[in-house]
């Protein structure tokens, strides 16, 4: 019985509570919540207002700088790349008018040409069957480029072999690299915009957000394709990987390939990234960080947060 009227008392009680508050809201109280509530959706509003206000500046601003990048950016890169050939190696989902952009900039810069190879995605495909037939590939064109097969190495086979067909060092090494390159466009891997290509002095590795089934496919995929660019760095060739990670939102569970280069303390200590490659400045930048790569520097430029400056400050270009 005790019970039953101390749950009775607790039903009257709140019954009795909401009572009171429907009275005194519909009396003393209505005309004070009412002004209270006109008074904060004012408020609201004005403050919405203003942040339009200020978001449409910035745009204005930003487009604003972007034009004048745009104008300048001949005068800043002129001749500064002049007499090199620099590939572009564009990774599955890279943007097609962001690598003409990207040629643009380097002819501009002063580089003569260039090869565009694009990696297919079954480059990091984990289904057993594609492994064991990149396994094998990888195996024999090692033994057509005079490389070490060494499967202990931390840079996978099969990116070393794409390194070295880009960048050979065997006694016959254009008909050796036109071989292995043409193999691996045979298997389905990459796609060649020429049926000659020419070796390279710089390499330029435009990536784009990377999607798994999981989170963690996700990053080893990413961590797959980052290996590529180890792999040229290593081949002593000038390594620039750019994408926009650091001006547009990737997609929810996404990675990307330049915050992976990064994360690892090996890849960032000789390869350069560039985070905002879709904006003039950051195209100024990769042709930059090419500059600066022929030194023997590396850097991680752009405006993501893991970013180590926003260019490279190079003496004469854009800095003391």
């Amino acid at each position: 019985m005790i019970d039953f009227r101390y749950h009775l008392v607790s039903i009257v009680s709140v019954f009795l509570a909401l009572a009171v508050g429907i009275v005194l809201g519909a009396g003393p109280l209505k005309g004070q919540l009412g002004d209270t509530i006109n008074k904060e959706v004012t408020t609201l509003r004005a403050d919405k207002a203003d942040l339009n206000t200020q978001l449409s500046a910035a745009r204005q601003a930003t487009a604003a700088r972007d034009d004048y990048d745009a104008a300048t950016l001949k005068t800043v890169l002129v001749a500064r790349l002049a007499g090199q050939r620099v590939d572009l190696v564009l990774l599955p989902g890279a943007d097609a008018g962001l690598a003409r952009t990207t040629r643009a900039t380097l002819a501009e810069a002063g580089a003569t040409g260039g090869d565009t190879v694009n990696i297919d995605s079954s480059w990091t495909s984990t289904d057993a069957t594609d492994v064991a037939k990149r396994d094998a590939l990888a195996t024999t064109l090692a033994g057509t480029l005079a490389l070490s097969a060494n499967q202990d190495d931390t840079v996978p086979l099969l990116d070393r072999v794409l390194a070295a067909a880009l960048k050979p060092g065997t006694p016959d090494p254009q008909k050796s690299r036109t071989q292995a390159l043409r193999q691996l466009a045979d298997a389905g891997l990459l796609t060649l915009d020429t049926a000659e290509p020419v070796e390279p002095d710089a390499v330029v590795v435009l990536g784009a957000p990377v999607s798994g089934d999981t989170q963690a496919a996700a990053q080893d995929d990413a961590k797959g394709l980052a290996q590529i660019a180890a792999a040229l760095d290593r081949s002593s060739l000038a390594t620039v990987v750019a994408s926009n990670e650091g001006v547009s939102t990737p997609p929810t569970g996404s990675v990307g390939v330049v915050a992976t280069v990064r994360a690892s303390t090996s890849l960032s200590r000789g390869v350069s990234t560039v985070d905002d490659v879709g904006v003039p400045m950051g195209q100024a930048t990769v042709a930059l960080a090419i500059l600066e790569q022929a030194t023997g520097a590396s850097g991680q430029y752009g405006l993501g947060s893991d970013a180590s400056a926003v260019f490279p400050v190079i003496a004469g270009i854009t800095g003391k």
